[in-house]
């Protein structure tokens, strides 16, 4: 990938973060069930999309999940965690550390 593809991604880690950041909010403290409810929906397409696109770009999947010496099960036990409402931030700030790693790589 060049460099601007890492940017791009970088750059869509970063909004991700911000929409789960404000929406989750709602989630833990709206004032009634329907603002809870609706922040949940915006979690659950948004923590989605950013598991699509782990998926789809192979070389973060693997660096996320242990790098290359990483077995399947390892793999899959390590990723399990990564849609936790919970953790999430979490993840992807992990994600976005190995973005801006491949960046310095490639400068």
């Amino acid at each position: 990938m060049t460099i601007e593809e890492w940017n791009n991604l970088d750059t869509f880690f970063d909004e991700i973060d911000s929409e789960f950041y404000f929406a989750y909010s709602d989630y833990k403290n709206g004032s009634n069930q329907k603002k809870r409810a609706e922040a949940e929906r915006i979690i659950r397409q948004v923590v989605d999309r950013a598991d699509r696109k782990v998926k789809q770009h192979i070389e973060i999947y693997n660096q996320y999940t242990g790098g290359e010496n990483a077995t399947p099960y390892a793999r899959v036990c390590a990723y399990e965690d990564f849609k936790s409402y919970s953790f999430f931030r979490g993840n992807i700030s992990q994600i976005r550390g190995i973005i801006k790693d491949e960046i310095k790589k490639l400068s």
